[in-house]
């Protein structure tokens, strides 16, 4: 339909996309519709198999069935266009566009209702010509069209072939890594005569390979034998640079382009605006900088020719030389700067990629250096960030980069809830040489002990606070200070009293605010604000320190279950509803396994608002322990309330030597989520 409209509104359309996308068949569909609204026919030209441009002229004038008299043979079919109502299908102008160019131009210039439709990987660039770019199909689910394209072609290749609800997730995202590509699709689904999706989809990055055809019909109709056809096209500069962008893993920006690419920007630039125009680039639609991606299969196609050309290790080099450089503009102090993870949250699977060519090179210390800046990044993805760190940490000479990734290690465990690694790094913290190091690990070990024993607790904090005594002033140093008073903070709230918490975060929000940046920690005192005021019956208040904590700490999540009990304790049923919706929505995936005793909480808080008792008892007493300390300190003084706080801790004593099985509390939160009917 959008191809036929801009036939109505341009002489001249141009089909545009990378090879395998179905621009010949749109093509060919388009024409079909057309016929019947065509006086003088539709006629499609192939231009596949010229190699001289010089012969378009002659093609189009056999394929029209012209008796062509002497003299210039594009003159003689302009001038029978002119005087019809007739399109022409160019199929394949990518490697003569000059020559097409020329023809469609003329066409164009005298009047008549001749149109043009050609199919390219760039645009003609024909003053009039409209450009219809041709996507990918759609796979994003069992029921896309990409996936419906598979089971087609499987049912006419193996006829015993059935969509199932076994296979169906297999063959969607069998669909999704082979970019949504028809050819491709189309090429995996004749292997289902020898292979089942799930073998197909387990062979996927040998893709070349694996989807070839033998049939005579469709031999030369190869993955690789589509990308050559463009990658010859390209000129020696546009090769090396799409050589190159094979090393990016996710999206990049042109910064990275020029980085990796040894160019200019102005130069970096001009070379993706040439390969998005030839469609092997794409950009990607985002609200901040430009940023850029391949498809999955060009990318592959591109690293096998960077690793042939004997380029992949100066490449990578530039690419971690890059990266180290964006990541070392943000403190690599404790718990993180949290402006980076805005900044380089686009770029996460890139520093990942350069980590690893760090630690293929053996450089582990550049390899600290790449997390400690990027650590806020792995707050939202703790379990690849836990990985990263323990293989680092074991392999640094360095000490005091080793104990610096300790310290963030340490809040990625709580976040995945490994409570003995936790205690391991506390020791080994603790028992540091370093002063600051010291300081971290007198206060992880007073939280450990501040569930259980108050007053051990605070003797093993007063220790923090005299080894953060003798630091020297300066960021570390007066991060130290501010952290000491957040875990007192803590403490405090965990010993329910939050007059005196809410007075210690309101003295580490002032010593932090010397920073100049908000580091996770210090952003979460607005958690510890809202917890305090919800305990001192505070609720407006409380709600909009939680405001103020999403907006400030996205990392740390969505605020929505504090939110949600802000709303509960004052009476807005809807709005805490909402919210909790909202959070069991970002629970429910798993990724953050306390996420979902957080919503449990807000869920227990919610059903007693609504005067739902036994529903608020059963949530409440059959959760895990909390992600957030707020929360935890929260669950506490809702337990207290409710008349069942020794019943809470018997249930949660337990779980801090011995977690239980994360399954148990997504078990209950899928029930209540079915209860309330909000699948």
């Amino acid at each position: 339909r959008q191809a036929r409209d801009a036939l109505t509104s341009s002489r001249l359309v141009t089909l545009t996309a990378g090879g395998g996308t179905g621009k010949t068949r749109l093509a060919l569909a388009v024409g079909e519709a057309e016929l019947a609204h065509r006086a003088d026919g539709v006629w499609f030209v192939d231009l596949t198999p010229l190699s001289d441009g010089a012969l378009v002229g002659a093609a189009i004038a056999a394929t029209l069935g012209l008796q062509l008299a002497v003299g210039n043979v594009v003159d003689q079919v302009v001038a029978y266009a002119a005087g019809k109502d007739l399109l022409v299908i160019l199929d394949n102008c990518e490697h003569l566009i000059e020559d097409c160019a020329e023809f469609a131009e003329r066409v164009l210039l005298r009047p008549g209702r001749s149109v043009v439709l050609a199919t390219s990987r760039e645009r003609l660039d024909v003053a009039g010509e409209r450009v219809v770019p041709v996507p990918p199909l759609d796979a994003d689910d069992n029921a896309s069209p990409a996936v419906e394209l598979f089971t087609q072609r499987a049912i006419a290749a193996q006829p015993s072939f059935a969509l199932t609800t076994e296979n169906a997730p297999v063959v969607a995202e069998l669909c999704r890594r082979l970019d949504g590509m028809p050819l491709a699709i189309e090429l995996a689904a004749a292997r289902t005569m020898v292979l089942s999706p799930a073998e197909l989809l387990a062979g996927i990055d040998q893709r070349f390979q694996l989807l070839h055809s033998s049939r005579r019909r469709l031999r030369g109709r190869t993955l690789e034998a589509t990308l050559d056809w463009s990658y010859d096209l390209l000129d020696n500069g546009e090769q090396a640079v799409l050589r190159a962008l094979g090393v990016f893993v996710g999206t990049f920006d042109l910064d990275a382009v020029a980085a990796i690419a040894d160019l200019t920007r102005p130069a970096a630039v001009d070379a993706i605006e040439s390969l998005i125009a030839k469609s092997l680039v794409v950009r990607e639609d985002t609200r901040g900088p430009s940023r850029f991606r391949l498809f999955e299969t060009t990318a592959l196609y591109a690293r096998q020719h960077l690793a042939a050309a004997g380029e992949a290790s100066g490449v990578g080099d530039r690419h971690l030389a890059h990266y180290l450089d964006l990541t070392s503009r943000y403190f690599p102090g404790m718990f993180a700067d949290v402006e980076a993870a805005a900044a380089l949250a686009s770029d996460r699977h890139n520093i990942v990629a350069a980590f690893e060519h760090a630690g293929d090179r053996q450089d582990w210390t550049t390899a600290a250096q790449l997390l400690l800046g990027s650590f806020a990044v792995f707050q939202t993805y703790p379990t690849q960030g836990v990985e990263l760190v323990e293989r680092c940490v074991n392999l640094l000479a360095d000490g005091d980069l080793a104990m610096r990734l300790v310290c963030n290690q340490w809040l990625l465990h709580t976040l995945v809830s490994d409570h003995r690694v936790l205690l391991a790094a506390t020791r080994q913290l603790r028992d540091s040489p370093s002063a600051l190091h010291r300081t971290y690990g007198f206060c992880l070990l007073a939280l450990q002990f501040g569930a259980t024993d108050s007053r051990s607790a605070r003797q093993i904090l007063d220790k923090a606070f005299a080894s953060q005594a003798g630091l020297a002033g300066g960021p570390d140093g007066t991060q130290a200070m501010a952290t000491c008073e957040i875990f007192a903070c803590v403490l405090t709230m965990l010993d329910l009293k939050p007059e005196a918490a809410l007075a210690h975060a309101q003295t580490a929000a002032r010593i932090h605010h010397d920073l100049g940046f908000e580091s996770a920690m210090s952003a979460q005192l607005h958690a510890f604000v809202a917890s305090c005021r919800l305990m001192l019956g505070d609720p407006h208040a409380a709600l909009e320190a939680a405001i103020r904590y999403g907006l400030t700490a996205p990392i740390m999540g969505t605020a929505e279950e504090i939110t949600a009990i802000a709303y509960a304790e004052l009476g807005h049923l809807e709005q805490a509803a909402m919210a909790c919706r909202a959070h069991a929505r970002i629970a429910v995936t798993g990724r953050v396994l306390n996420q979902v005793n957080d919503c449990l909480l807000a869920l227990a808080s919610l059903a007693n608002a609504e005067g739902d008792r036994q529903t608020a008892l059963e949530l409440l007493l059959t959760m895990g322990s909390c992600r957030q300390s707020p929360l935890i300190a929260y669950s506490r003084h809702l337990a207290q309330r409710l008349g069942v706080a020794a019943e809470l801790e018997a249930v949660q004593a337990p779980l801090r030597t011995e977690p239980r099985d994360p399954a148990t509390d997504m078990g209950t939160l899928r029930n209540e989520i079915v209860r309330r009917q909000w699948q």
